[in-house]
C-alpha cells in the first residue's frame, strides 16, 4: 500500500518533519527531540487550502484502512486488506471519496486556528463502513460502474459485454453464499478534512476543489445556511509525550511505528493511555539460544457456548490427534494473536497455529534487543478472538451460523515475545518439536500493509 505523509513542525524547535501516516514517534534532524504521538480518539487531519484567502469549508471524510475477515456459508474464510476514504457527511459532490489525492498531497494534522468551517461528521465509523461493504447495483443487478465507461468503437463495447456477463454470473454464484460473521481489524481510523472554496452566484452556492479549482457541486444558500449550523467547536488535538521512561528517567528508543516502548535500564513497558504512559504487562520467554522475538497477545478466555474452558475442551473442539491426560482437564487455554503486521492469510495461520500448540515456557519480564516491534492494540486482539475460534474448530457447518452470537469471556490479556530461529528463509517457533514457521519476508513485507 502507498503511505501517505503529514507536514507538520517540531513542536520544540519549529523545524518541518514529515511523519508517514501510521508513524507514532516525532524526530526532529534539527534539535534531536524525540516524541510520542497520540491524539484521542483518533488522528484527524486536514489539507490546506490552495488559496488560503478564500471562504472555505471543511468536510470530513473517514479512513479506513486494516483487514476485513469473512466467515461464510458454506464454511469457508475470507480476508481482505481495505484501504479506502468515504465521505462522512452527505452533501452532493462529484466524488464521495479522496482517491489518489492523500498519495500526491502530503496532509497535515487538523488546526482551526487555519481558519475555515469544519464540518462534524454525519455519519459515524461503523455506518461508513457498513456502506463499504455494500456494492452499490442497478435494477438489473449489474454494478453501476460498468455503465460509466465511455462506450466507444467495437472494442469497448465487447468489452462491456464481457464484463456484463462475468458479474451476472458472479453474481448468481455469490447468490447461494451467505456471510455468517465479519470481522475487521483496524491499523488505521482517522478523521481527514478535505478544503471546499465556497463561491456565492445569484441564489446558488459553487463549491469548488479547494486543491485543483474546479467546480464540484452546487448548494442552495439555505443548504449552505444549514451546513453551517453544524460546524464543529473543536478537533482532537495532537498531544506529545517525551520517550523518557517515567519510572527511571532513562531514555526509551523504540521504532517510529510502535505502539508499545520499553526501557531497557529498569526493564518496564508502556503504553499511552489518558494521556500519559502505563505500566504494560508483558512476558519474554526464556531460552539459552540466539534467537528472534516476536510479539503476541496471549489471551486468556472462555467460550461457553462452545463449552470451551480447558485445554481438553480445546483438544476435542478442534480434533486434534492428542491424548487428553490429566493436565491438560486443569490447565486453562490461551488464545495466541499476533501483535505485528503481516498478511491477512499468515495472520490467521499464525493465530491458529500457535493456538493449536498451546506453548509452555518459562517466561522473564524484561525487554529484548532482538524482537519485533509491537505494532496492534490488545483491542484488535479483543477483536479477532471470535476469528480465531472459527479457525481452530472442526465442525464448522454446526458452529459458524452461531458465531454472531457467541460472547466470550475475556479474563486476562498479556504481551508475550516468543522465540523463533532462523532456518533458511524462514523463522521457526522454537517450541518442542513444534514446526509452526513464517517467512521472514513476510515480517519485511508487513510493513507496508
Amino acid at each position: 500500500m502507498q503511505k501517505w505523509h503529514i507536514q507538520t513542525n517540531c513542536p520544540q524547535c519549529g523545524a518541518p518533519v514529515c511523519l508517514k501516516e501510521t508513524q507514532r514517534v516525532l524526530n526532529c534532524e534539527y534539535c534531536k527531540t524525540r516524541l510520542y504521538l497520540f491524539s484521542q480518539p483518533f488522528f484527524c487531519y486536514m489539507f490546506s487550502p490552495k488559496d488560503p484567502e478564500a471562504q472555505v469549508l471543511f468536510i470530513p471524510f473517514w479512513r479506513i484502512k486494516g483487514i476485513t475477515f469473512s466467515l461464510k456459508m458454506p464454511p469457508k474464510i475470507e480476508a481482505k486488506i481495505i484501504d479506502k476514504t468515504l465521505m462522512a457527511i452527505d452533501i452532493p459532490l462529484a466524488f464521495t471519496s479522496l482517491g489518489v489525492r492523500p498519495q500526491a498531497v502530503n496532509l497535515e494534522f487538523a488546526n482551526m486556528e487555519k481558519g475555515g468551517i469544519f464540518l462534524f461528521p454525519q455519519m459515524g465509523f461503523k455506518e461508513v463502513f457498513h456502506k463499504l461493504k455494500e456494492k452499490p447495483t442497478d435494477k438489473d443487478g449489474v454494478p453501476e460502474k460498468i455503465y460509466n465507461i465511455n462506450t466507444f468503437g467495437d472494442k469497448i463495447f465487447h468489452y462491456i459485454h464481457r464484463k456484463i456477463n462475468k458479474n451476472i454470473k458472479k453474481g448468481m454464484k455469490e447468490a447461494s453464499v451467505k456471510i455468517v460473521f465479519s470481522d475487521f481489524l483496524g491499523e488505521a481510523v482517522s478523521l481527514i478534512y478535505f478544503p471546499l472554496i465556497i463561491e456565492k452566484n445569484n441564489q446558488r452556492v459553487i463549491l469548488k476543489d479547494g486543491l485543483s479549482g474546479q467546480n464540484i457541486g452546487n448548494l442552495t444558500k439555505e443548504g449552505l445556511n444549514c451546513l453551517k449550523k453544524k460546524r464543529i467547536s473543536k478537533l482532537p488535538t495532537l498531544q506529545f509525550l517525551p520517550l523518557i521512561c517515567p519510572q527511571c528517567g532513562w531514555d526509551m528508543p523504540c521504532n517510529e511505528e510502535a505502539w508499545a516502548v520499553f526501557c531497557h535500564h529498569c526493564g518496564q513497558g508502556w503504553y499511552v493511555s489518558q494521556n500519559k504512559f502505563k505500566k504494560l504487562d508483558y512476558k519474554t520467554a526464556k531460552t539459552e539460544q540466539e534467537v528472534f522475538y516476536l510479539p503476541f497477545w496471549r489471551i486468556n478466555a472462555t467460550v461457553p457456548d462452545f463449552s470451551l474452558y480447558t485445554q481438553a475442551d480445546l483438544i476435542r473442539f478442534s480434533n486434534l490427534p492428542k491424548i487428553i491426560k490429566d493436565h491438560h482437564k486443569k490447565s486453562p487455554f490461551h488464545i495466541y494473536v499476533p501483535a505485528f503486521k503481516i498478511n491477512p492469510r499468515q495472520f490467521l495461520h499464525m493465530a491458529k497455529s500457535i493456538t493449536l500448540a498451546q506453548p509452555d515456557y518459562s517466561y522473564l519480564h524484561q525487554p529484548v534487543s532482538n524482537a519485533h516491534h509491537v505494532l496492534l492494540p490488545p483491542t484488535e486482539a479483543l477483536n479477532s478472538v471470535k476469528l480465531v475460534i472459527a479457525s481452530i474448530g472442526t465442525l464448522k457447518k454446526h458452529f459458524f451460523p452461531k458465531l454472531p452470537r457467541i460472547k466470550p469471556k475475556i479474563d486476562k490479556i498479556t504481551l508475550v515475545f516468543l522465540p523463533f530461529t532462523q532456518k533458511g528463509i524462514d523463522l521457526v517457533l522454537l517450541y518442542q518439536a513444534m514446526n509452526i514457521s513464517i517467512p521472514a519476508n513476510a515480517l519485511k513485507w508487513g510493513d507496508f500493509l
